[in-house]
């Protein structure tokens, strides 16, 4: 479908736009201003050796946020936060048998590169 040289560049335009909100936006954590753009969303904390397995297991489960990365864990120890897109409870992690959670909170992550 062609569409005119006028149009393409508004809907590209709109694009931009949005991008530039985006990046205006800088959260702080831990008293610290990020050179990159995010926001603290809730995460679920894993072993570093367990995140790929994890990651699967919370996509499958339709629990994966996947507007931000997963990062190193500010509070736990030899953990990754990986982003997810409602709370959840620890009754919930318990009754899933397979997953190797090492706890649960709000940390910041920074947005996917597809976000952005």
């Amino acid at each position: 479908i062609k569409m005119p040289m006028a149009t393409m560049k508004a809907l590209s335009g709109r694009n931009e736009k949005k991008r530039n909100e985006i990046k205006k936006e800088i959260f702080v954590s831990n008293g610290k201003e990020k050179n990159e753009v995010g926001r603290e969303v809730d995460v679920i904390y894993v072993l570093k050796r367990d995140a790929d397995r994890m990651k699967l297991l919370v996509f499958n489960n339709l629990l994966l946020n996947k507007n931000y990365r997963m990062v190193s864990a500010n509070t736990h120890d030899h953990c990754v936060a990986i982003p997810i897109s409602r709370k959840i409870t620890t009754e919930e992690i318990l009754e899933k048998k397979d997953w190797l959670v090492e706890g649960i909170g709000k940390q910041w992550c920074p947005y996917s590169t597809a976000v952005l």
